[in-house]
């Protein structure tokens, strides 16, 4: 919760961005005249000056953030969409709660609004006109960087898709139940308009992101934050699709059972209704289209066919699949004798890439650009007895490597600095992800604790002595050290992080994320359970909020997969300096060999559109490359 102060400058802030809404890149004299000019009314009187300079600076990062329109190529089509528009009865119900709903966040910018926008409809403009009757269909990949706005511009393309007459939405949402919640979560925030885990209770729906902007019409979620499709949702819905006014929304896993009971329920209650196939058009999306990219063995065979049998229940549907990895949602020639049905999930029609943002924080800076890999990645030497790469469910761990140990305390002083920075109450978070087992995880997980222990206890009681009492101790001497190795340019000195030492080290939790929880019902996205926390393990696509330390060894799967589950890119502002990994040498060269090879497929599909090029030439590209990281067996370390 925000102290009386936070909300002062929360609300200032929100304020001078509405001032400057319309303005191109303001100034910082431009911005401290309004902070200074808005800081003498009563209501924000008590900020201080140093948080109002540092509210100018953020401010004005926040409006130099540029970013472009994705690259395209594909098939020609009739752009249909602009008729559509033009109509007299034609209502942007969705997409202008939508907007509004982003122009209220704490990181609204207009441009980049405007060109999530121009990305969603020229993804919408590829696929089928829901007002074109018959039999049709439409396929394509979209593709970004990890943790750069995918699930933000397919959420914005299903407001534009609902506004265009698309009447079922279904969002394949990964392999766990942690991210389908994670996505239901923020499809309820930006297109449906209620928390789906509040909707028939007794005491009310409880309206959230888009719903407090509008609450004239709500499209239908028959999944919710705590609840999949499953059996007894279908058995307790005797409805068809053709009743119902509104769009319908269904967020599920990719898992067999849930696309069995769905197939199931679509064909009882619609299918089997003197119709051969549903009439109603359908947007199908599949987030995470590389997993599973490739029929290895019989359970990912069989979610690859379920996943092709359900776009067959409709006559008209728009198939879209997002990835971070190009190599994975493109088809092999020779997987198309796997017996697909008729419906392929290759991408026909066009692949779309979309540009991050400049305040993106990404492959390149960690693995690609020597200054800053220097200054992020530390590499691991002393785990091969205590943490082997290589190892047995059954592995014994008897303490922990003094470069984790050393990686947790990094942490505790970033955050000590985050305080400094005016971050207080801000979520913060440190991944250790160093075995796939979840035996070995709960002893990594306790050895972590008791060492944690040890840290607050120290900082506790020698953190009050002044500076050459309290480094005669051996603990606060190491974090001294961590500090002076790791943050010397952060602008901190030691003396205000040592202050800060005793609030950035308390109430910090230590999680497992492992089978054990990800595979819970009712498990809830870990955001939630705490602004600081040490998370033991990693699903790929899931967010970790405010990731500063990641400690990670490489475990025997695919590379890009690894890279997805370690969470590590997305948006640092204010704290991008700071964020450390740990990991061996061999992984830093395979990972920067890899965000190589997608760099150079994003650059050849951009100059492919700019040269009128085809999907062949882009298939063909990434067919005949030699580094093949979805190939069954790759990678092995």
């Amino acid at each position: 919760m925000m102290t009386t102060e936070q909300e002062q400058i929360h609300n200032l802030e929100t304020m001078i961005a509405a001032v400057l809404m319309g303005e191109e890149q303001p100034s910082l004299s431009r911005v401290s005249e309004l902070v200074d000019l808005y800081r003498s009314l009563p209501l924000f009187i008590s900020i201080s000056e140093e948080d109002a300079q540092q509210l100018a600076w953020r401010i004005k990062e926040r409006f130099s953030v540029v970013r472009t329109c994705g690259n395209i190529i594909g098939t020609p089509v009739e752009l249909w969409l602009p008729q559509v528009q033009s109509k007299s009865d034609f209502d942007p119900y969705y997409w202008e709660r939508h907007r509004e709903f982003l122009m209220s966040g704490k990181f609204s910018n207009p441009e980049l609004i405007n060109v999530q926008e121009q990305d969603a409809e020229r993804i919408l403009e590829r696929l089928g006109n829901p007002h074109e009757s018959g039999t049709w269909n439409r396929s394509g990949l979209v593709f970004g960087y990890g943790q750069s706005g995918k699930t933000e511009n397919y959420t914005a393309l299903i407001c534009k898709a609902a506004d265009a007459g698309y009447k079922v939405i279904i969002v394949i949402a990964g392999i766990h139940n942690s991210l389908r919640n994670q996505t239901q979560m923020r499809i309820d925030q930006g297109f449906i308009g209620i928390d789906s885990a509040t909707v028939g209770r007794r005491d009310g729906y409880i309206a959230v992101g888009v719903g407090r902007h509008s609450e004239n019409r709500f499209p239908i979620s028959f999944t919710t934050t705590q609840r999949d499709f499953n059996r007894p949702t279908a058995n307790s819905l005797g409805i068809s699709l053709d009743r119902l006014n509104e769009p319908v929304v269904f967020v599920i896993k990719k898992n067999a059972s849930t696309l069995r009971y769905l197939i199931d329920w679509l064909k009882y209650h619609n299918v089997n209704r003197n119709i051969a196939q549903i009439p109603s058009p359908l947007l199908l999306i599949d987030d995470g289209a590389e997993a599973p990219a490739i029929n290895i063995g019989p359970i990912r065979s069989k979610i690859r066919n379920l996943t092709s049998e359900l776009p067959n229940l409709f006559s008209r549907i728009s198939y879209v699949g997002y990835t971070s990895a190009p190599f994975s949602g493109v088809d092999r020639n020779d997987e198309r004798d796997y017996g697909i049905l008729e419906h392929s999930l290759f991408p026909l029609d066009f692949i779309y890439r979309l540009n991050a943002p400049s305040s993106y924080f990404g492959p390149r800076q960690v693995f690609l650009e020597e200054e800053s890999s220097n200054r992020i990645v530390r590499f691991v030497e002393d785990n091969d007895h205590l943490l082997p790469i290589k190892h047995k469910r059954g592995h014994q761990v008897t303490e922990l490597p003094e470069s984790l140990v050393n990686a947790i305390r990094a942490f505790v002083v970033a955050i000590a600095i985050r305080i400094s920075r005016g971050h207080s109450g801000e979520h913060n978070s440190m991944q250790v992800k160093v075995s796939r087992f979840a035996q070995v995880q709960t002893q990594i997980k306790d050895h972590i604790n008791h060492k944690l222990t040890d840290i607050q206890e120290c900082i506790r009681v020698h953190s009050k002595f002044p500076e050459d009492k309290a480094l005669e101790n051996s603990e606060m001497r190491a974090l001294y050290d961590i500090w002076s190795d790791q943050y010397p340019s952060s602008g901190t000195e030691w003396e205000e992080v040592q202050s800060n030492l005793h609030e950035a080290a308390e109430h910090i939790l230590v999680k497992e994320l492992n089978s054990r929880v990800i595979n819970q019902p009712n498990h809830q996205d870990l955001k939630d359970d705490g602004l600081k926390k040490i998370i033991v393990g990693g699903v790929p696509g899931l967010t970790l909020e405010g990731l500063i330390v990641s400690y990670f060894l490489p475990s025997q799967t695919r590379t890009d997969t690894q890279m997805k589950s370690c969470s590590w890119f997305g948006y640092r502002a204010g704290y991008e300096d700071l964020f450390r990994i740990w990991m061996p040498l061999e992984a830093f060269e395979r990972y920067s060999s890899l965000s190589e090879v997608n760099e150079q497929l994003s650059n050849e599909l951009a100059l492919i559109e700019t040269n009128g090029g085809t999907l062949k030439e882009f298939e063909s590209k990434i067919s005949n490359h030699p580094y093949k990281p979805t190939s069954a067996g790759w990678d092995r370390f």
